[in-house]
Order: structure tokens, then sequence, then C-alpha cells
């Protein structure tokens, strides 16, 4: 039961990599670009790449396990901040 609630260590990889890598982007997109392009660019990058690590590296080059699991912890912070971000500034 308590394995259901505490998530595996590689999820928690994804979510803090993918979610570093979100922030990053953002700030140096944020200097450049307008702010609601910045964050739909982050956010489209940050899918697409945890998308197509699962794809490419994982699936195809067969140097990993592909699950959905790894894609949607990739993708739960830049999500959050994304649904957060529309809220206040919209």
């Amino acid at each position: 039961m308590i394995n259901l609630l505490i998530p595996q260590t590689d999820k928690l990889k994804h979510f803090y990599l993918w979610t570093l890598g979100f922030l990053i982007l953002s700030i140096i997109l944020l200097l450049f670009l307008p702010n609601t392009l910045a964050m739909y660019i982050s956010y489209t990058v940050t899918v697409l790449t945890a998308g197509g690590k699962e794809v490419l590296k994982d699936y195809y080059l067969g140097q990993g396990t592909p699950e959905w699991k790894d894609f949607w912890f990739s993708i739960l912070a830049p999500s959050l901040t994304m649904i957060l971000y529309f809220c206040i500034i919209n």
C-alpha cells in the first residue's frame, strides 16, 4: 500500500530534471520574449523532450524502459505551473 503513495526514485528523477529544465528555459526565454509566448514555448519544449525521450531513447533505441508514468512525472510540475500561471495572469 505504501508503494502506491511514494513514487519510485526513477520517477522523482524525471520530475526534478524536467522541472529544472522547464524553469531554466522559462527564465531564459522570459528575458527576451513576452511572458505568455515564453511560457508556451517552454512548456512545449518540455513536453516534446519528455515524450521524445520516452519514445526515441527508451522505446526505439532500447536504452531504457518506456513508461507512461515517466512521461507524466516529467510534465507534472510544468503542467501545474502553466495552470497556475494562466489562472493568475488571465
